[in-house]
């Protein structure tokens, strides 16, 4: 007891109030992940789906004849990337052979090359030189 008569407590904490604690804690977390997961099942959240792009598993687009509306299409192209492929196509003599022929085009790297593969079409469809008969 104190002076003044009243009881003080002792504030350590103990190995079995910090267990209990640690307990609290885990138990709290686990039911917020819980409720967070049934929440998202509930709702029944679609992913939105952009539907011009949607077509694109159905068609082959060649980056060496495409329009930038077209090269848009595919996922992860956007206006300027779109842009930008038209006009390295336009300014250097050599057509995208392959896929990877792409990476050149600033701002598309591996990642985008490998996620666009697929739609791609890289037929040589009379390229920029015309051959004549010998």
């Amino acid at each position: 007891m104190s002076l003044s008569g009243q009881r003080r407590f002792d504030l350590r904490w103990t190995r079995r109030n910090l267990a209990a604690l640690f307990a609290l804690c885990v138990l709290a977390g686990g039911l917020l992940a819980v409720r967070s997961i049934h929440r998202n099942m509930q709702t029944g959240r679609q992913i939105p789906v952009n539907s011009r792009r949607v077509n694109t598993a159905n068609e082959k687009i060649n980056p060496n004849t495409a329009s930038v509306v077209s090269m848009r299409r595919l996922v992860g192209i956007g206006p300027k990337i779109a842009q930008r492929i038209v006009d390295y196509r336009g300014a250097s003599d050599s057509a995208f052979r392959r896929p990877a022929d792409l990476a050149k085009v600033r701002g598309i790297g591996g990642k985008t090359v490998l996620r666009i593969r697929p739609f791609l079409s890289m037929e040589e469809q009379q390229l920029h030189t015309a051959q004549e008969p010998p």
